[in-house]
């Protein structure tokens, strides 16, 4: 994990609460105590739906230069989640804010964190680099977190007290980003003079289309991994009971294998020809995050 700075951390937010929260957590929770299998399917939905809420995340924080103070916000959502759950208990109601805050916040750190990245990138190389290093930091949360998370269900701590250490580790990851933020982005060309804005009209039209697509890709991404991969331990724990903290370890160590393989793919990155990864990464990411096409 070289090249890491401390603020990449914010994406263990993810790895943490998007993947280990929801799979290992949140569904058995939502089960155990409502017994409504309708109920997590909607909280599924509102979690992937969050995806919609890319493009006004990102135009928000572009419009008033908020950016680190987003990614601040989304740790926080996260961490609220997080407690909002802990306190639940039957109402359907508190189940769809729980469902609704993890989204925002998910979506929220997809769309910021690579900004970041970006931004503070001299060359591709550089960006290749730091993206690989956000990505391992992502993984990393899912290492520490389902490692955790087993220990304590072998330890039979229930579901719901094994929420404070995923909160715990939310907070230390606040606590790391207010630290050492993130460097400030860039406003781009809003004070740009008319007549260059008119010259940049074609590029936006020509923008549009890859925008849209990586947008949708963004939500079927969200939409997918809530209602797919983190239903799987649940159905594996009621189908094969399988104990959900023998998932966990499992989440880990593959989270542990995508930790090398990420290593070695920025260094591909770095020595090949990066024209296909600039024109892709650029087209799709860039014109999302900063939402100005």
């Amino acid at each position: 994990m070289k090249g890491v700075r401390l603020w990449h951390f914010a994406q263990a937010s993810l790895g943490i609460v998007q993947w280990v929260g929801i799979a290992i957590l949140l569904n058995p929770i939502i089960i155990e105590r409502t017994a409504s299998g309708a109920l997590l399917g909607q909280v599924m939905a509102l979690i992937g739906g969050a995806g919609l809420l890319a493009p006004l995340i990102g135009g928000l924080a572009d419009k008033y230069s908020c950016h680190q103070i987003l990614q601040r916000l989304a740790l926080l959502t996260h961490f609220i989640a997080l407690l909002t759950l802990y306190f639940a208990q039957t109402s359907t109601t508190i189940y769809w804010i729980v469902g609704a805050l993890i989204g925002v916040g998910s979506v929220a750190l997809l769309v910021l964190n690579p900004t970041f990245v970006i931004a503070s990138s001299k060359n591709l190389q550089e960006e290749g680099r730091g993206l690989a290093s956000l990505y391992q930091c992502q993984f990393f949360g899912i290492v520490v977190t389902g490692l955790l998370v087993a220990l304590a269900d072998w330890m039979a701590v229930s579901s719901t007290n094994q929420l404070l250490i995923l909160m715990g580790l939310v907070f230390v990851v606040l606590v790391m980003v207010t630290i050492a933020p993130p460097p400030a982005v860039e406003a781009g060309q809003q004070d740009a003079p008319s007549g260059e804005i008119q010259e940049h009209k074609p590029i936006a039209t020509k923008k549009a289309l890859p925008w849209f697509l990586f947008l949708l890709a963004v939500f079927f991404s969200m939409f997918l991994s809530s209602n797919l991969m983190e239903l799987g331990p649940l159905l594996i724990k009621e189908v094969y009971h399988v104990e959900i903290g023998n998932s966990a370890l499992g989440m880990a160590v593959s989270a542990v294998i995508s930790i090398f393989m990420l290593e070695s793919a920025g260094r591909w990155m770095q020595k090949v020809d990066h024209l296909w990864f600039g024109t892709l990464h650029k087209r799709s990411t860039w014109s999302l995050v900063r939402c100005s096409g």
